[in-house]
């Protein structure tokens, strides 16, 4: 290892003694300082003067070093453009937007962000050059960005520091970089004027075994997901909140910039609403990924409780245990259909429904698919799981219930029962996803690259986007 890396290997296992070992950590923290301050010292001693090995420098006060250890991590800088000039070249580092098997396109709530922000910044001026996990390197394209496959086998629990490492050295030849997920920006090494995107807490679950969750060392490596880029732009205020709770000082540096809907896309059907129909006319819309924090392994319970005959649809392929799950409910339950579609079938889909509901357990930002249904004109049921209560205010646009069987069943219930109260909230759906609109994102993401010198000024020049920040 060479001596910069060791020392700053060093200084950030110091750092993190002392941020995050409470009490113990502190005095862990000062009994390991002097002994690396000799150790530091001496090896630049060395470096400078092999001879004088036996001399060694005055030590310096702990104080000292202290603040410039805590220094870093406490706001951001004002200007994050590298030299102060506009960012011209991108780096965005994401979990995937090409399967990392097939390499065919996937279009999650994270790919569709990290793909409509690298547009925004394409339009912009800026070239972005995508890069992702992979089992093995590739060279790819999706929608028109060269997308590289960065393989890795260095992790803790769902931290992928290998990838984020590999990253790091890439990212020298470019002026901005952009991280799509705080997991894969753990490592020790990491560029301080990077932005980070935070697409909720994902941690709020014990839903996978072996994982190493909130474990001594798992927090050490959360701490520096957000603790060592310049930003973090989070889609939700739950997000901000945890991190505020956790370690107070780095609050500072976090945004708040919810998702989006294409509201001219996602719109409801020329005849609507419909308030004069019978329960077997309805369509109840679960628009979700397959997935146990998505709710699917609640579904058989939430229908057993709806004694109406509707139509029901299940719509998105998750992952394999639970896309059985599904198919096999769909088989026991005629009300139940299991289809898989592509995103430009969806808008379709959202208008013939009458109900939309997101049934989530666990792990949520702003979901696409909540505002999407509003957008659509859905009466939405949506459980207060991270930040659908930044979209759904229980009683005016929607109905926001408890993550558990009976609570959404009996939202659903009550809206098939009462046609006058399912109008209203369809309604107001749709006026309410227009505070959600894409054209409003756009705005909002170019006053803040303005504002941070990514982008020139008059780019991000908008009145109703400044607030944001």
């Amino acid at each position: 290892m060479s001596l910069p890396d060791a020392l700053r290997n060093g200084l950030s296992s110091l750092k993190d003694d002392f941020l995050l070992g409470g009490e113990e950590g502190r005095h862990r923290f000062y009994s390991r300082f002097s002994a690396y301050v000799d150790d530091v010292q001496t090896s630049l001693a060395e470096r400078r003067n092999p001879v004088s090995k036996a001399r060694r420098p005055a030590r310096p006060h702990p104080s000292d070093l202290l603040r410039r250890l805590v220094a870093t991590d406490c706001v951001p800088n004002a200007k994050m453009g590298r030299r102060g000039q506009p960012v011209k070249s991108v780096a965005l580092l994401t979990n995937q937007v090409l399967d990392w098997k097939s390499l065919a396109p996937t279009y999650g709530g994270g790919e569709r962000v990290c793909l409509t922000l690298a547009g925004l910044l394409r339009e912009s001026g800026c070239t972005v050059t995508i890069y992702q996990g992979a089992h093995q390197p590739f060279q790819g394209e999706c929608a028109g960005f060269k997308v590289i496959g960065l393989p890795s086998h260095q992790r803790f629990s769902e931290f992928d520091y290998g990838i984020s490492e590999n990253f790091f050295d890439i990212s020298h030849s470019y002026d901005g970089v952009i991280y799509n997920l705080p997991e894969y920006a753990s490592a020790h090494r990491m560029r301080r004027d990077a932005l980070l995107l935070c697409h909720g807490i994902w941690f709020d679950h014990r839903n996978y075994e072996g994982l190493g969750i909130r474990s001594e060392d798992w927090f050490r490596h959360l701490h520096r997901c957000f603790a060592q880029p310049g930003l973090v732009v989070s889609v939700d205020t739950n997000s901000i909140n945890v991190v505020r709770a956790l370690w107070p000082e780095l609050a500072t540096k976090m945004v708040y910039l919810p998702n989006f809907a294409d509201t001219e896309l996602f719109h409801p059907q020329v005849e609507w609403p419909t308030p004069q129909r019978s329960a077997e006319d309805l369509t109840i819309l679960f628009p979700r990924r397959s997935h146990v924090n998505r709710g699917s392994r609640i579904l058989r319970d939430i229908l057993s409780r709806i004694p109406h005959r509707c139509r029901i649809l299940w719509i998105g392929e998750g992952d394999g245990p639970d896309n059985r799950i599904i198919e096999a409910l769909a088989q026991q339950d005629s009300r139940l259909q299991f289809l898989k579609a592509s995103f430009e079938q969806m808008p379709d889909y959202y208008r013939s429904a009458d109900i939309c509901v997101i049934p989530t357990i666990a792990c949520e930002g702003t979901s696409l698919s909540c505002i999407e249904s509003l957008a659509s004109g859905c009466a939405t049921v949506a459980t207060h799981i991270g930040g659908l209560s930044d979209i759904i205010q229980s009683g005016s646009n929607g109905l926001l219930v408890s993550p558990n069987p009976e609570s959404i069943s009996g939202a659903i219930n009550y809206l098939i029962e009462h046609s006058a109260e399912r109008t209203r909230l369809q309604l107001a759906a749709r006026q309410s996803a227009q505070h959600f609109d894409v054209t409003r994102w756009r705005k909002r993401w170019l006053a803040l690259l303005s504002h941070f010198g990514w982008i020139p000024a008059e780019a991000g020049r908008s009145e109703d986007a400044l607030f944001w920040l």
